[in-house]
């Protein structure tokens, strides 16, 4: 549904360059101008409820995710389980990098934990 939609609908009206990165209910869309990126917005509800399907209002968001300019606020954002942002590599270039998101991370601590305190209640 979005992914047709998308490169027949979406791309030809666009005036800069754009990708759709899709893995099951979840996507990332990303513009080259903010024009795009909120004409699309402003339609994406729209074409959702078409399918009686709805964006989640916390997880849909527009954000500058560009090279980070000096002093300027770096943007991150978590996608699948993973936070992503920028960062310079070894060679000092900027690169996206990614990490465990904090929320999953934090779940991940304390079902080990948990399952630590029971194996030793058990001996």
């Amino acid at each position: 549904m979005l992914d047709d939609w998308f490169v027949k609908e979406v791309e030809p009206r666009l005036k800069g360059k754009c990708f759709l990165i899709r893995f099951a209910d979840d996507f990332i869309i990303g513009f080259q101008l903010k024009s795009d990126a909120e004409r699309l917005m402003a339609v994406l509800p729209r074409r959702f409820e078409g399918f009686k399907l709805s964006l989640h209002p916390e997880k849909t968001r527009l954000i500058a995710f560009g090279r980070p300019m000096s002093g300027a606020k770096r943007e991150t954002f978590d996608f699948l389980g993973f936070t992503y942002y920028w960062a310079r590599s070894l060679k000092g270039r900027w690169v996206i990098k990614k990490k465990t998101a904090g929320k999953r991370l934090r779940r991940f601590l304390s079902m080990f934990v948990d399952f630590h305190f029971a194996l030793t209640k058990t001996f």
